[in-house]
Parts: C-alpha cells; structure tokens; sequence
C-alpha cells in the first residue's frame, strides 16, 4: 500500500527492493527503468489526450509543483475512464482543439477554449459559500448552498423536466439578486484595496455563469 499510494524517492526504494528481495538497485538502474517505461508509454500517451479532448463530459485542472526551487504546473483532462497528466512552466497552458463539455473551476485559461460548453464545478462554489455562511454570516450564502445540493440530487436521476428547471433557474436568480443587493448595500472597501468583498465577486460570477453553473439540470 504505502509503494502504491505515495511517492517514493529513488534511494528509498533501493531500500526496499534490497531488504525485501535482497536485490540492490542503483538510482541510475531506476532512472533507467523509468526512462524505458516512459517511452514505452509514449503512443499511449498521445492517444489518451487525443481521445480525452473529444470525449463529451470531461475534467480540467491544474496543481503547482516544485522544480528545482521554481514554481511549475501538472496539468490533467480527466474523465471517468482515463486521466492524462501534462506538464508545464506556465499555469496558463492551454491545450488546442478540445470539443464537448468541460467542467472546470472557473479558472480564466479554460474560459478561452471556445469550443467547448463550461460546465462549473460546483463542489467549489458550495466550500465558498460554506464559507461565506460560516465567516460572513451571509444569509443568501446559505440559501444557495441549499438550493444547490437540492438540484443535484434531484438531477442525480438524469436530467430535470423542463418546467422543474425553469423554476429553480428562478429560485437561483432570485437569491443571486439577493446577494447582489445585499453588498450593494454595503460601504465601499478602503482597508485592503480590494474591489470588492468575496461574497460580492462569486453572486456576480454566479450570475454572469449562470448557463454552465446550471448546465447539470438538463445535461
């Protein structure tokens, strides 16, 4: 379990495949292995991203990573089946020719992939509103984290009769125009040179995403 789940420096696994098998293997005898693997798995590499961009539902993100003391980035497009990981100096990499439906978090290099339908993830929109209800005290907060989970389970079914989604398409507004208001109605931020208030920025992201935000209630 612990050398299948975690990575494990070079010298420690000599360790193991000594004191297990009684076989010693230098770092350079795994570099090597690792770099006949590598391009064994080439092929299939590039089959696997080939055959992720024009599959129909689809994931992307991005994690930061160290590399010789700099700041560097894992890419992955996952789906249910395959996962293909990318790597790159810029978090902004983007990839070409992707169709179908992406879901992601927002993220404004996603937004330039214009062939595709957004779809926003929101188990990220419920931990900021979570947030928003526990630090803020942010009545409209609350509302939409319930009325978000309420949709999915009903939607886990397939998709939502139409009428259905056009009354919590409304119920949706209805609390967004709520939130809005709310910190309309607020002083302006002089203190930390913020524009505005985290609650503020997610209704407004809310509303102007409203389409891929909700695109789970009929797709």
């Amino acid at each position: 379990l612990y050398l299948s789940e975690q990575f494990v420096p070079k010298d420690r696994l000599s360790e193991v495949m000594e004191d297990i098998f009684g076989a010693p293997i230098s770092d350079t005898t795994l570099i090597k292995y690792e770099d006949g693997l590598a391009k064994n798995l080439k092929k299939f590499h590039a089959q696997t991203l080939q055959w992720l961009k024009h599959t129909y539902v689809k994931h992307a993100d991005e994690t930061s990573m160290r590399v010789e003391g700099k700041t560097q980035w894992i890419h992955v497009l996952s789906n249910n089946i395959a996962t293909y990981l990318r790597y790159s100096a810029s978090r902004k990499s983007a990839l070409e020719d992707v169709s179908g439906v992406l879901v992601h978090d927002h993220y404004s290099s996603y937004l330039k992939y214009g062939d595709v339908k957004h779809a926003f993830c929101n188990a990220h929109h419920l931990r900021e509103l979570k947030a928003l209800v526990v630090h803020e005290q942010e009545d409209w907060a609350g509302e939409m984290y319930v009325l978000l989970q309420l949709m999915n389970r009903i939607a886990e079914d397939g998709s939502v009769e139409f009428e259905k989604a056009h009354r919590f398409k409304k119920i949706f507004e209805k609390i967004l125009g709520r939130g809005v208001a709310y910190h309309e109605a607020l002083p302006e931020m002089t203190d930390n040179g913020k524009k505005k208030r985290p609650g503020h920025n997610l209704a407004l992201r809310l509303q102007k995403q409203q389409e891929g935000v909700l695109r789970f209630l009929s797709d």
